[in-house]
């Protein structure tokens, strides 16, 4: 749907036959990445969730877990079952109609946002742990040390003695240091 030449909604129908067609050929996935791409985009099926698992031509279980893939990859792209025909067509009029009300709402905002003075800078983020080991080990700092009571260990290489694994498969246990606080001198 565009209003003013600009774009702000879209919605894909599809009849359950329809959806498994395009899910099991992979087309689907390609159409939700369009979609995705835009600002509100939806798929509704005319059909209830339940009907999957009466499809007969496909098995239920490739579908089930087809739409799911598909919502984990494309969560801005909802696809939602209406029991009927008629109530996809409802959804879909609501839909739009909510599409092109955000985009006037957006309309009146972006004045507003204009004069807004920007804050001040946020203060940085503490670095993640793969960030703090990474730095350790570029400054030769270790992350990992043997324990000194560690069962079957070479005292002073840490690596498990040819007897403990010919014995009895016995490893080291390892302790990791906590490299988030250490102080430099």
């Amino acid at each position: 749907m565009e209003v003013a030449g600009q774009l702000v909604g879209v919605v894909e129908r599809k009849s359950l036959a329809d959806l498994a067609s395009t899910l099991t050929s992979g087309r689907l996935k390609f159409a939700l990445a369009d979609l995705a791409s835009l600002p509100r985009s939806a798929v509704v099926v005319e059909d209830r969730y339940a009907a999957v698992f009466k499809l007969e031509r496909v098995r239920p279980s490739v579908v089930t877990e087809g739409i799911a893939e598909c919502q984990v990859r494309w969560p801005s792209v909802p696809i939602i079952f209406c029991e009927s025909r008629a109530l996809a067509q409802e959804w879909t009029y609501r839909f739009l109609a909510a599409s092109a009300a955000a985009v006037g709402e957006e309309r009146l905002a972006e004045p507003m946002a204009a004069t807004f003075t920007p804050g001040a800078p946020l203060a940085p983020r503490d670095p993640t742990t793969a960030e703090v080991r990474r730095w350790a080990v570029e400054h030769g700092y270790p992350t990992v040390i043997p324990s000194p009571t560690a069962v079957g260990c070479d005292p002073r290489s840490g690596r498990p003695t040819p007897t403990s694994t010919a014995e009895g498969g016995h490893f080291c246990r390892w302790v990791r240091l906590d490299t988030t606080r250490r102080r430099d001198p």
